[in-house]
């Protein structure tokens, strides 16, 4: 009687690990770094600031993934993101205002023009791995299903389609790859509202950073 009034528990799946954190700080690294090369009139303040204050919240990032702390790792990993993209955008922005009447060199010009577009591309490779399904804590082999990005795995016939696979982080990246080139998805479809505002936000920025270096190579040529 008292096992009929006790709520169920839930069942452990097979395969139901937790997801690593590596991806995210590798990548929120690679970008800093990426950021750092920049040239002073692209980015805000000193080269190692934004490294700093990536590494300011990787730490305990790591510390709390470590220990189990799932939703402070997620707002940590948040934090961090959102700090990367508001640099991503600032560089963009003085890549529109100050290169047209600067006297950069072509080369430089495509240097810095390949930098921040490839950041672009890793910070919302990272956006997509952390908004999809609710994130990377909560995705699990058998139990995953397409919210936000449906990917072609999900597209194939039932009876070919291997319910355990999870998306991981190259897959976001390739992703965001495509966005960045195509300014489209590809091959995965794009379902939730916020995918779309991400994917929308991130083939604006990749739009103009082609657009700069289209019209200066045209005045070049001029």
């Amino acid at each position: 009687m008292s096992d009929a009034l006790e709520p169920p528990q839930e069942k452990v799946r097979p395969g139901a690990v937790r997801v690593p954190r590596w991806p995210l700080v590798l990548a929120l690294i690679a970008a800093a770094i990426a950021y750092a090369a920049l040239p002073q009139r692209l980015r805000l303040g000193p080269p190692y600031a934004l490294a700093l204050a990536e590494i300011v919240l990787i730490v305990p990032l790591l510390t709390a993934h470590s220990r189990g702390y799932d939703r402070a790792a997620h707002y940590l990993g948040r934090a961090a993101l959102a700090i990367l993209t508001l640099a991503l955008v600032s560089s963009t922005v003085f890549l529109v205002d100050r290169v047209p009447g600067s006297k950069t060199t072509g080369t430089d010009l495509l240097r810095d023009g390949a930098l921040i577009w490839a950041v672009n591309i890793v910070v919302f490779g990272i956006w997509y791995w952390e908004v999809d399904a609710g994130g990377p804590g909560r995705r699990r082999p058998g139990v995953y299903r397409p919210q936000d990005f449906a990917f072609p795995q999900f597209q194939l016939d039932p009876q070919e389609r291997d319910d355990r696979w999870i998306p991981d982080f190259f897959d976001y990246l390739f992703l965001a790859f495509n966005t960045s080139t195509a300014f489209s998805p590809t091959d995965t479809m794009v379902l939730s509202r916020k995918a779309k505002a991400l994917m929308m936000c991130q083939s604006l920025i990749s739009l103009v950073i082609i657009g700069v270096l289209i019209s200066r190579a045209i005045n070049t040529i001029q």
